[in-house]
């Protein structure tokens, strides 16, 4: 569990990273450079009529231009674990009313998914914009204001495109990190506010 933060054979990934902290919901990097994380939502442009598609790339054009600072995108290929979905589906379902009547048809619909990833590995794409900040005169407070009126900008113009978003948390961005350099790992157990308190105290 200690790999993303420890490594005894190279140095570890936070010194590769050049992470120096990951607090109020920020990720801090060396010399006084900061980022904010926000997950997005997708539409499916080709879908979209002709005159939708016209509309939405004007709403994306204003959006660019209204950027108030730079970002980055970040695409995550992630395999979809479907079995904690079925899992979840079938416990969702037992205490509808209808579950007996029901029950065979939805054992075959479980049975069918379970089966369709046990032959195809199934992929989805996560979309993340990476709001920087860099050298903002030495003062983490108004670097971490800035952020905070920035994302709130880029969110709300995002909301125009119909994408709903997500601003990562500081345990969010953490488990994203844990992820992509622990992935079988993370499918385990992932990152929680009580196993990060265990870690900080030297318990595990």
């Amino acid at each position: 569990m200690l790999d993303f933060l420890k490594n005894n054979t190279k140095a570890s990934s936070k010194q590769q990273l050049d992470i120096v902290s990951i607090e109020d919901d920020l990720l801090h990097l060396s010399d006084h450079r900061y980022r904010a994380i926000i997950q997005i939502s997708t539409i499916n442009f080709e879908l979209k009529s002709e005159s939708e598609k016209d509309i939405i790339t004007e709403i994306y054009q204003n959006f660019l231009n209204a950027l108030p600072s730079r970002i980055q995108i970040y695409i995550q290929v992630r395999e979809l674990d479907l079995k904690t979905y079925t899992s979840n589906f079938r416990a969702s379902l037992k205490n509808k009313a209808n579950y007996i009547k029901y029950k065979n048809q939805i054992n075959n619909y479980i049975d069918f998914v379970n089966n369709l990833s046990h032959k195809n590995k199934i992929l989805t794409r996560l979309f993340y914009l990476i709001i920087p900040l860099d050298d903002f005169n030495n003062n983490y407070i108004e670097a971490k204001d800035k952020l905070n009126i920035n994302c709130d900008i880029i969110q709300k113009n995002l909301t125009k495109l119909k994408l709903s978003t997500k601003r990562l948390t500081s345990l969010d961005i953490f488990n994203l990190f844990y992820e992509i350099y622990n992935p079988d790992i993370y499918k385990i157990q992932p990152i929680n506010q009580e196993l990060i308190k265990n870690l900080k105290k030297g318990i595990i």
